[in-house]
């Protein structure tokens, strides 16, 4: 019997890896089995190595007999700030952020979440 995404509990676990430039990483579930999980199940920030986890384990869509990690939440990884996208040049892989009348720059292996667009 197949379960509902919408009833599948919610499980806890430490982030192993995870991989920004390829979008994708582990998590070690409390009960020690192992979930890969892609960055579209990411909910919040990225996890990085160590952060506890929660996320609810599905079968895989791509490997048969296998199962994933989806709805992942309570990773720390990068910043808690936000401003606009001053520009950004996609061939070149960089560009600045506006934060509080200041220019930073950010490099394409430090973004997640899609490509930076104007303002």
């Amino acid at each position: 019997a197949l379960i509902a995404p919408s009833a599948a509990s919610m499980a806890t676990g430490t982030c192993k890896s995870y991989n920004a430039a390829k979008g994708f990483g582990f998590i070690t579930a409390a009960d020690g089995t192992e979930h890969f999980f892609h960055k579209s199940d990411i909910s919040g920030k990225p996890p990085k190595q160590g952060d506890s986890l929660t996320f609810t384990v599905e079968q895989s869509t791509t490997k048969p007999g296998q199962t994933c990690a989806k709805n992942v939440s309570g990773g720390t990884l990068g910043g808690d700030l936000s401003g606009d996208c001053k520009w950004y040049d996609e061939t070149k892989g960089y560009g600045f952020i506006n934060y509080n009348g200041e220019s930073y720059f950010m490099h394409v292996k430090d973004i997640t979440g899609g490509t930076p667009k104007e303002g």
